[in-house]
């Protein structure tokens, strides 16, 4: 099988302590990456001198891109990095940040399954000089629920624990498939200022699945400018809590019952980073109603092929499928064929687009398939293999379609 290479991208700013570390725990990885992408946002320490140092001794290649003046938004370097990479995933490390050696050997082999869009490990906590914290995320430690690894649909994680809260606490604590972030979604995740990573990975799903692997340890540093700490004590951190919950709704109609948890959550470290006073405004707005009126408008489209569809075809899939997702809707491909083809057909299909196999389907059944993924109908290319399909989107009041197969000079 086919080794997934891997982009590690640094975002830095004003890092200089611990970016010489940052980078000896990505280059000391088991499951070397393919390259290092440093951005530095005009830091003003003597960050530029580390990087040319660690650019000179390093083993693989190492790409620099350094801004004369501050982006003022992180997410603007993420998707500066993801456009100069040039691997099959991402792993976007902060720069003050570290990890286990094996982390990246723990995760990769997730994305064997062509429909694994992202995979996560645990968060763990460090200080300043790298001495273990405790643990922060007692929720995780406390359920057996993370105690073993699994992979689930997007829909599920975000109809579950994935919508209680953002449960990869730092975005070097996981991979992704690489992908650039569409202007419309640039533009609305530039609005965040706290709470842009937990929308970003509900978006970087695209209805397909996200694997979990506790093994997987990446090391967050805790050492008093975090803008993850600092963030907690400005009434924005809860405000985006709430946007993050209709945002929820819009794409993937999440429950009321888990939704009342997220804010449950909100509630509880607004008081503890602002005081009781707050915390009883908070709860006072009560949002929950307000926000169970917003409907899901992002369509979940499935695309069907056959087993030998050939050069035409894919090609006739690949548009439908790129049109759908230009248009802020995610789409999936289900080739009737086994999972070693549809691996096969993972590097001739954009890498936003999830693919799965006739294994998925058979082993869920059409019914459940349509129901785990939070389908909203399919457009068949394969209409002799959809009959299953077919009779299960009608029991389910989805619509399915057959899509003529067009060749070049028509479309």
């Amino acid at each position: 099988m086919r080794r997934p290479s891997i982009s590690a991208i640094v975002p830095n700013y004003n890092h200089a302590r611990f970016l010489e570390e940052r980078v000896r725990s990505i280059l000391a990885q088991k499951h070397a990456v393919d390259e290092v992408i440093i951005l530095d946002d005009a830091s003003t320490d003597d960050s530029r001198e580390v990087i040319r140092r660690i650019s000179a001794a390093a083993p693989v290649p190492i790409i620099t891109a350094f801004n004369e003046t501050n982006s003022r938004n992180i997410f603007k370097q993420w998707n500066k990095g993801l456009s100069l990479a040039s691997t099959d995933l991402a792993w976007i490390c902060e720069s003050d940040d570290s990890c286990d050696p094996n982390f990246l050997d723990a995760l990769a082999p997730y994305f064997d399954d062509p429909s694994v869009m992202v995979a996560f490990g645990r968060v763990e906590y460090i200080d300043a000089n790298g001495a273990h914290l405790d643990d922060k995320n007692g929720h995780m430690a406390r359920s057996n629920f993370w105690r073993e690894p699994r992979i689930e649909s997007a829909r599920a994680w975000f109809n579950g624990p994935f919508a209680a809260r953002n449960i990869i606490a730092n975005v070097g604590g996981c991979v992704f498939r690489r992908q650039q972030i569409l202007p419309a979604l640039m533009d609305e995740l530039q609005s965040y200022k706290i709470c842009g990573d937990w929308f970003l990975y509900s978006r970087l799903a695209h209805g397909g699945r996200i694997a979990y692997e506790p093994s997987a340890r990446a090391y967050f540093r805790q050492h008093g400018q975090n803008s993850s700490v600092i963030s907690r004590k400005s009434e924005a951190f809860y405000d985006e809590h709430l946007r993050i919950a209709r945002a929820l709704r819009r794409h993937y109609g999440t429950p009321e019952k888990i939704l009342e948890l997220l804010l449950q959550n909100a509630w509880m470290q607004c008081g503890s980073h602002l005081g009781r006073d707050a915390a009883r405004k908070f709860a006072q707005t009560d949002p929950l109603r307000d926000i169970m009126t917003e409907k899901r408008t992002v369509p979940h489209i499935i695309i069907t092929m056959p087993e030998n569809a050939d050069g035409e075809l894919m090609k006739q899939i690949s548009s439908e499928a790129e049109s759908i997702s230009s248009q802020g809707g995610d789409a999936a491909i289900l080739i009737y064929a086994p999972v070693a083809t549809a691996i096969g057909l993972r590097p001739q299909i954009e890498p936003h687009i999830p693919i799965f196999s006739r294994e998925v389907l058979q082993h869920l059944g059409p019914k459940t398939f349509l129901q785990e993924f939070g389908v909203s109908s399919v457009i068949s290319l394969a209409p002799r293999s959809d009959a299953e399909l077919r009779d299960a989107c009608s029991k389910l009041g989805l619509s399915h379609f057959d899509r003529p197969r067009q060749d070049s000079e028509k479309l």
